[in-house]
């Protein structure tokens, strides 16, 4: 990952993930995440007439959400988006929830995305129905935590599916005993040539965070297993805590294991039951997810080489990661708020 790449990922996730001045201005000292000021509106020439500036109206969050829209023209009949083989496309949503809605302790909400169907291409000309599909076998979807009101999902198409097929997509934000939906057609279009011009309605910039994706010792509920990634060559037991998976020096996913000893030995200390289990299972994949979407980022970004042992044996930052969260650093995460760090120092 070079330079500008660790920029343009910590960009995404200071854009996506609300966050106080204060660490907004570390990032920016640390990582120069400084973004380009819009340029003020000039009036015609020859015109002192000042320039109109629309007062934006004031985001007023909600606990639960009271409706889930596209925020762009959906009939229901025509695809509201297309989506480039190779490239992906930002779908904005907006709410009115408050931005710590589906990572908050207490009635976290739920943000679902899930294929209807599809037509596919007909190689004669015509639209014939296809075989419904999991949303993962045609979509790569990445999902954002709402944040003034919006949030973003953003589809990349992976190799089930071609140019010129439409699917039928369901976006559900749950509510305090209602759902929201939101159903829209997303189209494959060819890739996008170099030099081609987007609109501005679509020129949202990507997201960028790594995927998070949870994996158990046994599959559930279409949730990855660890003989799923063994096939793949990715090492899975009770001892491993997560793993980056790197692809051309770009962090594109990370695995969290739901099933390791960890978080087991962590889980039977509590007496809460179901709720209190669910808190756990939270703070372990949050913990887990951005400490090491920081410390890889951090590293990566400030050119780290890393060597073990008297042979000084190269090592791969993912490999070094895994390595550190196994032994104690996710206990350590677990187990330790900011709390008890204080009252250790009286």
């Amino acid at each position: 990952m070079t330079t500008t790449e660790s920029n343009d990922l910590l960009k995404s996730f200071t854009k996506n993930l609300p966050l106080n001045s204060d660490l907004m201005q570390l990032l920016n000292q640390s990582f120069k995440l400084t973004e380009s000021r819009p340029k003020p509106e000039r009036g015609h020439q020859g015109s002192n007439r000042p320039t109109k500036h629309t007062q934006k109206e004031a985001f007023k969050p909600q606990r639960f959400p009271s409706f889930l829209r596209l925020d762009k023209r959906n009939n229901g009949e025509i695809p509201a988006a297309q989506v480039p083989i190779g490239g992906e496309k930002t779908l904005r949503f907006i709410t009115d929830v408050e931005n710590e809605y589906l990572d908050r302790i207490e009635e976290p909400g739920d943000l679902r995305v899930e294929l209807l169907g599809i037509n596919e291409n007909d190689t004669t000309g015509g639209n014939a129905p296809g075989e419904p599909k999991k949303i993962e076998d045609v979509f790569n979807v990445v999902r954002t935590s709402p944040n003034e009101g919006i949030v973003k999902i953003v589809l990349n198409p992976t190799k089930n599916i071609k140019v010129g097929d439409t699917a039928r997509v369901k976006v559900t934000l749950t509510g305090a005993g209602e759902d929201f939906d939101e159903i829209f057609f997303v189209q494959v279009s060819e890739r996008e040539k170099k030099g081609e011009q987007s609109s501005p309605s679509d020129a949202e910039e990507p997201i960028g965070l790594p995927e998070c994706v949870r994996v158990y010792e046994t599959a559930r509920d279409g949730a990855m297993s660890w003989i799923d990634l063994e096939n793949n060559g990715i090492e899975f037991g009770y001892e491993v805590i997560m793993h980056p998976f790197a692809e051309s020096n770009k962090l594109e996913k990370i695995y969290v294991n739901m099933d390791s000893s960890v978080l087991k030995t962590y889980r039977s200390k509590l007496t809460g039951g179901t709720e209190q289990y669910e808190i756990a299972d939270k703070k372990y994949v949050s913990a887990v997810y951005f400490h090491t979407l920081f410390l890889y980022t951090i590293t990566k970004n400030r050119k780290y080489s890393l060597l073990q042992g008297e042979s000084e044996e190269s090592r791969d930052i993912s490999e070094f990661l895994k390595d550190l969260f196994q032994n104690h650093y996710a206990s350590f995460l677990l187990n330790f708020g900011l709390d008890q760090l204080i009252d250790s120092l009286d």
